[in-house]
This record gives structure tokens, sequence and C-alpha cells, in this order.
């Protein structure tokens, strides 16, 4: 039997839990390869992939952690909580930083976290549809 919500309040909710849980995946391991990079020094290259693999993780556990309430329109909602991860994440960093410098590159992000959101809603979709 599938668990669904009932209603508006219920789906923002449950998108809320899903939006916060993606952005403290990615705060503790975003503290986790700080430690690291303490002690092993690696390229710029290097630090470019983890930090995107960082966010591919946390989109995936924030999309995981809406779907145990609903499992319907998978694709929809991981676009929603890419980009609206990606709004969240430049905030928290900026305010972190200390300073707010909103360009093409935070644009692309946002874009690249909405992006990667739907195909992993779609992949949720996908397998879920797959399952009898």
């Amino acid at each position: 039997m599938e668990l669904t919500l009932n209603n508006k309040k219920d789906y923002f909710l449950n998108f809320i839990k899903g939006l916060f849980s993606s952005l403290c995946v990615s705060l503790i391991l975003i503290l986790i390869f700080a430690f690291v990079l303490k002690f092993v020094s690696i390229s710029d290259a290097t630090i470019k992939i983890i930090n995107q693999i960082i966010k591919i993780s946390s989109i995936f556990y924030g999309i995981s952690v809406i779907r145990k309430k609903d499992k319907n329109n998978s694709f929809f909602k991981g676009i929603i909580l890419g980009i609206f991860y990606g709004i969240l994440t430049y905030l928290v960093f900026s305010i972190l930083s200390g300073g707010f410098s909103f360009n093409l590159t935070t644009f692309n992000d946002v874009v690249f976290n909405g992006v990667i959101g739907a195909i992993i809603g779609l992949l949720f979709a996908l397998l879920n549809k797959n399952k009898v």
C-alpha cells in the first residue's frame, strides 16, 4: 500500500522536510570534506568534482525523504527540490562566507541542481513504475 499526502499543508511540510534534509546532508559532507582537506592536498579540479558529488548526493537524499510519504510526481518534485536546494545553499553559504555575489555561475549552479533533481526524480519514478 502506498502512502499519500492528503492536503496542501502536508505536501508543503513534506517538501520542506526533504529540502532541509538535503541541506543538512550538504553541511555534514562539506564539513567532512573540509576536515579531509586540512590533511590532504587536492587539486582545484578534484575539489570541484567532489563539490558536485556532494550536491548530487544531497539532492538524491532530499528527494528520497520526500518520496517516503508520496511517490507521485517525482520528476516535478525533483526539479523543484533541486532549484530550491540551489537557492537555499547559495543563501546559507553566502551568509557563512560573509558576502553575497549573485552571478552567472550562481545561476548555472541553480539550473544544474534543477536538472539533477529532475534526473533523480525521473529515475525514482521509473524504478517505482517497474515495481509491481
